[in-house]
């Protein structure tokens, strides 16, 4: 009775943009229905085969992000690996014995989000998850084209034309990269975290700089 509803209720807002996204939020909350079951197989059938999407899987939840419908965004999916990751190994010369060498059970410390970031390798707004549980996460990053007239026109987002902010994704400045840095938290209990990472506030405790004028 509810999904009835709620299809009337979506065919009754389709002249009104902002009242649609509202109804959009709402058939997401409700992801164990029979027809988001449905149709979240069939979308993870089709990302599978198509090289390029072209509008966000959530609208709603894409323009909460950062996406907007205007010249120079650009929604991509990018699927993760499956399983941990290797150690690279030049030629298998590893240097110690087979029982010391750890090559293929080692745990990432990076969140598979990251990496699907640092893949795309490009000028990023934010990104989401879009695959359902259970199957390897796809990965749908918004990106900017910073040599866009339209985007260095914006004031709001042309500060990514600048070359310093090239490549936020290979330092951790993503949502993502803050995560697996453990920047998320705040308090007292945070401070030992900031401002890169534990390990290197540790090594920056530990060592001593004796300067020249201080």
């Amino acid at each position: 009775m509810g999904e009835l509803l709620l299809r009337r209720l979506f065919l009754a807002v389709l002249p009104f943009p902002s009242a649609l996204m509202l109804c959009v939020s709402e058939l997401w909350r409700r992801k164990q229905s029979d027809v988001m079951t449905f149709v979240q197989r069939v979308r993870c059938w089709d990302h599978r085969r198509q090289p390029a999407i072209g509008r966000p899987t959530r609208p709603d939840k894409a323009r909460r992000l950062g996406d907007k419908a205007k010249q120079g965004y650009v929604v991509l999916p990018c699927p993760s690996r499956r399983g941990g990751r290797k150690r690279p190994v030049p030629k298998g010369i590893v240097y110690s014995k087979p029982k010391h060498q750890g090559i293929t059970q080692l745990k990432f410390q990076r969140n598979k989000r990251s990496v699907a970031e640092e893949l795309l390798g490009a000028s990023w707004v934010h990104s989401g998850c879009s695959t359902p549980t259970g199957t390897p996460p796809n990965f749908e990053i918004i990106l900017v084209d910073v040599a866009h007239s339209a985007i260095r026109d914006d004031l709001r987002i042309n500060w990514l034309c600048k070359p310093v902010h090239k490549h936020g994704e290979l330092h951790g400045l993503t949502s993502a990269g803050n995560k697996y840095r453990g920047l998320r938290g705040k308090g007292h209990t945070h401070h030992k975290a900031r401002p890169s990472s534990p390990r290197a506030t540790w090594k920056r405790n530990q060592t001593v700089s004796l300067r020249r004028y201080r």
